[in-house]
Order: structure tokens, then C-alpha cells, then sequence
């Protein structure tokens, strides 16, 4: 399970429940910090240009040094500027001084008591620094100035899972997702919780939506083993009744999660010897040739699941990226505008980008 990591920082590992996986950045703070609140006078608001600008490029440039040196020097002419305590404490953060990190984001809630990212930010580096209570706070805090703060929801679940309370982090992985329903890092996360807890069918089902948004967490170590365990189960499945062809179609869907394409095929081959009129095993055994190259193959296999099921979206965008690797641009885009009808939001996307109307 991972916990986000200040905006802009370079990871810090932590062990945390099943996984040791590096930190990933605290949504976009680095980039779109909250603003001083109206409580700040405008000559509070005024910041020293220069310094400030000049400070901040150097931190996307990953010079924190520099970059510490030109948030000092903005202080000193406004001593009163919150976001430039946060950059600084993001620095701080960046080269492990942790104490130093934690004084700036004092500096900076001092200044703007309303700054949501800056008690998130706070309560990470604590986190970081073992005071699991006191991060625990910051985020509560964070989410009672700001009630639609996904990542706090997510980063706070991760507090609670660490403190052991798997219920309570659920319960804020489901209000990160809820508000953002592409936050890949909250699905994992509570995959991780329902997996501690002995449900690894859920586990599963989080992890899946986990690695459809973002393919990094496919092969993460707890995923792999929840999907061993699956095997196992379709096994059993399998061979109480050998005749069960969504079963064969299943397990073939695990053997392609674990990468092992080949067996995939040869699953969804019997799932289709069993009953030739399953589409969705013509659409597994779709993306395994796809993802084996085999683009004619793939695409007989795309052409039989839609002739099957003429709603099934996702076979027309794949059939369409097909197209594009075969340099069929027509066929390509006669397919996303079949999927994007349907619902399919990249192929949506790409008729938007292409400046095609659907």
C-alpha cells in the first residue's frame, strides 16, 4: 500500500501492509498550490517576484539547494507569503530533512490557516517521520478545510491502514474514488485493505480497476499473489466441472494478468470449444494475439466478439487501434467512432483530438 508523497518530491520508500512501493506525488500541490486565503492583506499577498519565480524553477529542476536559497531570500522581503514556506518545506522534504520540512509547513498553515495542501503535506512528512498520530490529525484537517480532498481521503486511509483500522480505511478509499473514480492509487490501496482483511475477491476487483488505469500496478507483488490465489480457485472450478466454459475464459484472463499470454489462449481456445458463441472469449483471446503482435489474428478474433455483441465497446477501440498499426486509417476511425457512440471515453478523445465529429 502507498502513500502519496509531497508534490514534486523524489520518492521515499515505506513499508507499509503487503508492499514496499516508492511514493508518488501528492496530486497536483506542486503545480496549483491553494491560494492565500482573502484573510491576507494585499500587501501580505504581495510576493517577491523574482526570488519567488526563481526559486520555484529551480525546484522543478530538482536543485533544492538553490532552490531553499531563493525561498529565503523571497522570505526576507515578505516574511508573510504561505506558498513560499510550502515550496520550501516541499525542498526540505525532497533532500530528507524532514524537521526542517515540517517547520515550513508550520510557517506556511501560520500564515494561511485555511491551507489545505500544506496540513496534507504536513501530515505526510510526519507520516514519513513515524508520528502516525499526529498525520492522522493534519489529514482530518486537511478534509475539514477541504470536504472534496481526494488525495487527503486516500493519504488518511493509508494512516488508518498502518494503524491497523482496515474498516476505516476503506471507508476513505471509497470517498477518494468517489470523488475522483480514476484515482488508481485509492483502488490499489484498498485492494491492499481487503486483502489484509482475507477478501481477495474484492482485493482482486480493486486491484484489476487499479491496473486498467494505471499498468504499473499489474505487476505489483500483492496483485501477482491475490491472482495466484485465483488460479488456484478456477483449478478447482475447472475440475469439479470441465465442461464449465466461463471458467476456462476466466482462469485464461488470470494466465494473461500474470503474463503468461500463451496459456491465456490456450484457456480461451477451450472456453470457445465449449461454446462458440462465447463473445468475451473471443475478445480475451483478441488482446492476447494483439499483445503478441499477431495484429490478422486479433483482428478475426475482434471481428467474431462484435459479431457476437455489437455493443461491446471496448472490442471496436481495440479493433481500431489495430487498424492504426496496419495503417488502415479509415477502418480506424469508422471503429472509435463505433466506440465512442457507445460510451467509450478515449476513443471520445481521440475523435475530439482529431477534430472528427462522432
Amino acid at each position: 500500500m502507498k502513500i502519496f508523497q509531497r508534490p514534486g518530491l523524489i520518492g521515499v520508500t515505506l513499508m507499509i501492509c503487503l508492499l514496499c512501493l516508492p511514493l508518488s506525488g501528492l496530486g497536483n500541490a506542486a503545480e496549483a498550490p491553494d491560494k492565500a486565503k482573502a484573510s491576507q492583506t494585499k500587501a501580505e499577498g504581495r510576493v517577491a517576484t523574482d526570488p519567488y519565480k526563481r526559486a520555484r524553477a529551480l525546484q522543478k529542476e530538482g536543485k533544492y539547494q538553490e532552490a531553499i536559497a531563493e525561498y529565503g531570500r523571497a522570505i526576507t522581503i515578505n516574511p508573510k507569503h504561505a506558498e513560499t514556506y510550502y515550496y520550501r518545506g516541499n525542498a526540505y522534504d525532497a533532500l530528507g530533512d524532514l524537521k526542517q520540512a515540517i517547520k515550513d509547513y508550520d510557517k506556511a498553515i501560520e500564515a494561511n490557516p485555511q491551507f489545505a495542501k500544506a496540513y496534507n503535506n504536513r501530515a505526510a512528512a510526519y507520516y514519513s517521520s513515524g508520528e502516525k498520530g499526529q498525520a492522522l490529525k493534519d489529514y482530518s484537517k486537511a478534509l475539514e478545510i477541504n470536504p472534496k480532498f481526494a488525495e487527503a481521503y486516500n493519504n488518511r486511509g493509508v494512516c488508518f491502514s498502518a494503524l491497523g483500522d482496515k474498516p476505516r480505511a476503506i471507508k476513505d478509499y471509497d470517498r477518494a474514488i468517489e470523488l475522483n473514480p480514476q484515482f488508481a492509487n485509492a483502488y490499489y490501496n484498498r485492494g491492499s485493505s481487503y486483502s489484509a482483511l482475507g477478501d481477495i475477491k474484492q482485493a482482486l476487483k480493486n486491484y484489476d480497476r487499479a491496473a486498467e488505469l494505471e499498468p504499473k500496478y499489474a505487476n505489483a507483488k500483492n496483485v501477482r499473489e491475490a491472482k495466484r490465489w485465483e488460479l488456484k480457485e478456477y483449478d478447482k472450478e475447472i475440475a469439479a466441472n470441465p465442461r464449465s466454459a466461463e471458467a476456462f475464459h476466466k482462469r485464461g484472463n488470470v494466465y494473461y494478468g500474470l503474463g503468461n499470454k500463451r496459456r491465456a489462449i490456450e484457456d480461451y481456445d477451450k472456453a470457445l470449444e465449449i461454446n462458440p458463441k462465447l463473445a468475451a472469449a473471443y475478445f480475451g483471446r483478441a488482446i492476447a494475439y494483439d499483445a503478441m503482435a499477431e495484429k490478422r489474428r486479433a483482428l478475426e478474433d475482434y471481428d467474431q466478439a462484435l459479431a457476437l455483441n455489437p455493443k461491446l465497446a471496448a472490442a471496436y477501440f481495440r479493433r481500431a487501434m489495430v487498424h492504426i498499426s496496419l495503417h488502415d486509417r479509415q477502418k480506424a476511425i469508422d471503429d472509435f467512432k463505433r466506440a465512442a457512440k457507445l460510451g467509450h471515453k478515449d476513443a471520445q478523445k481521440f475523435l475530439q483530438r482529431e477534430g472528427i465529429k462522432p
